[in-house]
């Protein structure tokens, strides 16, 4: 870097005379109070670095004709896990029906497809949540919602479930309820 020479002699002058300000240095220049708008700009840049990390989000579409409700299911992910402020990574695999019941059949021994899977893991990753393309078209239909909303629900259930939530009991259940309420702002899955 080329410097001329009252830039040298600005530099010297910092460099060897101390703590001192670069007003200091600079003769003729006043010191100026910052606007208003500086200050806010000033706020919102240190504001943004100290904000947590976005969740990351892998999604594997396995099954034919899931791209777009890849990314619903993803853009859903990204909202959901900043409304639970979490930083961590999940998977998230769109399957057919035939492989959610090959899954099932492997994990949970019931030879039947399901909606939702969820596997749980710790440290970096929060888990893998697996959904069946097809029985969320299914259940959208029957419920009269949109398959988006329904990737929603499914997306709160599997989530929440690798967090730790359960609806064995009555107790449980109403907690993984309040808890999907809201995430998704109305009812979820538990307590249909």
């Amino acid at each position: 870097m080329q410097f001329d020479s009252q830039s040298r002699g600005i530099l010297a002058a910092l460099r060897f005379s101390g703590p001192r300000t670069v007003w200091d240095a600079l003769p003729g220049l006043e010191r100026k109070q910052p606007s208003m708008g500086r200050i806010v700009a000033a706020e919102k840049a240190a504001s943004r670095r100290h904000r947590r990390p976005a969740a990351s989000v892998r999604l594997s579409v396995e099954v034919r004709g899931g791209g777009h409700a890849g990314r619903v299911l993803r853009a859903a992910a990204k909202q959901q896990l900043a409304a639970l402020r979490l930083s961590r990574e999940v998977s998230l695999t769109l399957v057919s029906d035939r492989r959610m019941r090959a899954l099932n059949r492997e994990w949970r021994g019931k030879d039947r497809p399901t909606d939702v899977l969820s596997f749980p893991q710790h440290g970096a990753s929060i888990g893998d949540v697996v959904i069946s393309l097809d029985t969320a078209r299914r259940q959208a239909r029957k419920g009269g919602w949109s398959l988006a909303a329904e990737l929603r629900r499914l997306l709160a259930h599997g989530l929440l479930h690798c967090l730790g939530h359960d609806h064995h009991t009555a107790q449980e259940a109403r907690r993984m309820a309040a808890a999907e309420w809201r995430l998704l702002g109305r009812r979820g899955m538990v307590g249909e």
